[in-house]
């Protein structure tokens, strides 16, 4: 009987799941030389260019010419009739970037919060937004209540005036 000595095992020829692209998804399994994916991008992340990749034979990928870059959602617009009142603050407008909005004088924020953050689908998760101060409604409204209450005193004594002293 003849006794074999088996020292190497044969290693599949398959390309390894990561196609190194940055920021992108891993490539399916089992992909093998002279196969083609289309690379994915990962969460808040889009494509731009060819992301065409190719296995090659020594197991690794042709570098697509594109690449992945990160969703950007530009600067929060406050919904209308906020425009004047909030103030952003913050300069990076990209996936996952926050920024904190502010209120001027006689405002308040109409949410919880006021710290935004940018998402993956390129949207704000709230638009800024502020609101008149209620305070300053009940002011306005107890002055007007006040002077209609001291014109009808002075009405009732001017009234009085009159008709007493004929």
């Amino acid at each position: 009987m003849k006794i074999i000595n088996v020292t190497t095992c044969l290693v599949p020829e398959i390309c390894d799941e990561n196609v190194g692209v940055a920021n992108s998804q891993l490539a399916p399994p089992g992909k093998r030389p002279g196969d083609q994916v289309m690379v994915r991008c990962a969460e808040g992340y889009r494509p731009t260019g060819d992301m065409m990749a190719t296995c090659l034979q020594n197991k690794s990928w042709s570098q697509p010419s594109g690449s992945c870059t990160r969703v950007f959602c530009g600067r929060p617009n406050p919904v209308p009739g906020s425009e004047h009142t909030a103030i952003v603050v913050g300069w990076t407008y990209h996936f996952k970037d926050t920024v904190i909005y502010i209120c001027r004088y006689g405002h308040l924020p109409a949410h919880t919060s006021t710290r935004l953050t940018c998402g993956s689908n390129g949207l704000w998760n709230a638009q800024p937004q502020c609101i008149v101060v209620i305070v300053v409604v009940l002011v306005v409204v107890v002055l007007v209540v006040v002077v209609v209450v001291v014109v009808v005193v002075v009405v009732v004594v001017v009234v009085v005036v009159v008709v007493v002293e004929p």
